[in-house]
């Protein structure tokens, strides 16, 4: 393929993604479509907590992953990514939490998508041995 053809079918394909808030949302939608993992970007979800329901926008919902989220930590927000991780385990959501640090590190993408497994494979577990206690 062309540098002139490969540019614009790149132009084609950002035309037709979602608005990213940021550069580094954008590359983490980017790396799920280059691995074809189907993914909604901040999918509406409802979350119990401090004994309220909320609507709560996660960066990314994977409904192939019994719909895991993923949270990217984007720096300057003044939320508490890990405390919001442990809300959404509570609500028995599996939840990945990537940071700028990790998208700096090389081979970021498969370490990513190790997470998102283990995570998918921990919850799917925890299903398991719930359903084997409940007989």
């Amino acid at each position: 393929m062309s540098s002139k053809n490969q540019e614009q079918l790149e132009a084609r394909i950002r035309e037709l993604e979602p608005p990213y808030e940021s550069e580094a949302e954008a590359q983490i939608g980017r790396a799920f479509d280059r691995h074809v993992v189907p993914f909604f970007y901040r999918q509406a979800r409802l979350i119990y907590h401090d004994g309220y329901l909320d609507i709560w926008r996660p960066t990314y919902t994977l409904p192939t992953y019994d719909s895991l989220v993923i949270e990217y930590a984007a720096p300057n927000t003044g939320l508490d990514y890990a405390q919001r991780g442990r809300i959404y385990q509570a609500n028995g959501i599996p939840t990945v939490v990537a940071t700028p640090a990790d998208l700096e590190q090389r081979g970021w993408e498969g370490r990513l998508l190790r997470s998102v497994d283990t995570a998918y494979q921990n919850a799917r577990s925890a299903w398991y041995r719930e359903q084997w206690r409940e007989r």
